[in-house]
């Protein structure tokens, strides 16, 4: 009877006796809130093999068109951000069914993931030797070359969506690259235009969004 009083006046003052509410509360918030995680990652990651599936159905001849279209994009959307010759161009070697971005140019620079996961640009042009390190992703032989900030940034993507937000590999590489400036570069995302996302990509607090999208038959500029 004391006890049974006893929860009977917490339950007036508005405190519920604990094991009515805190344990299972408790459990239940952690269930959710796992749940809700393992949904974003699955999310995500059906998503990357979706775009990866997109890319590697495309055949040959129609990549080569591609490619062309591209390149012509790019050169043009460099002309109109007034990135002349002397403006560092940061490039990517394509690997697997990736676009390639690659054009003549005197001031370009590889990315080179460093053994601490950190990134690193180098000067590199068409025609330079290319070791494989890192993800067997080919790079210039960076043991007599200096590392160069580039002024715009063409970087791979498995997804993007109009609003900028960019699906890559899952590692980070690039988003910690671009939170590490003050005045940050220009960030454009370059695919084919099966890669465009046309619902909103599940996005993160750290995620770097694109300043502008090129692809085959056209550019988005989002700043």
């Amino acid at each position: 009877m004391l006890n049974h009083a006893r929860q009977n006046t917490r339950e007036k003052q508005g405190q519920l006796p604990r094991c009515i509410y805190r344990p299972e509360r408790l459990k239940t918030l952690t269930r959710a809130a796992a749940t809700a995680r393992y949904i974003e990652v699955m999310n995500k990651n059906q998503l990357r093999q979706h775009a990866k599936n997109i890319r590697a159905g495309i055949d040959d001849d129609q990549r080569e068109i591609d490619e062309v279209a591209l390149k012509e994009n790019i050169l043009t959307s460099l002309r109109s951000i007034n990135a002349s010759d002397d403006v560092c161009i940061g490039v990517y070697y394509p690997i697997g069914s990736e676009i390639s971005p690659l054009f003549d140019g005197s001031s370009l620079a590889l990315p080179v993931i460093r053994h601490d996961k950190s990134l690193e640009f180098y000067p590199w042009a068409q025609g330079d030797p290319v070791v494989k390190r890192e993800f067997n992703i080919p790079i210039p032989d960076t043991r007599h070359l200096s590392p160069v900030t580039p002024d715009v940034i063409l970087a791979p993507l498995l997804l993007c969506d109009r609003n900028g937000n960019r699906l890559g590999y899952g590692k980070g590489h690039y988003d910690r690259y671009i939170a590490s400036f003050n005045q940050r570069p220009v960030l454009i995302g370059v695919c084919f235009d099966e890669q465009i996302y046309e619902g909103t990509l599940p996005a993160e607090d750290h995620d770097v969004r694109l300043d502008m999208i090129i692809t085959p038959k056209r550019v988005l500029d989002l700043r």
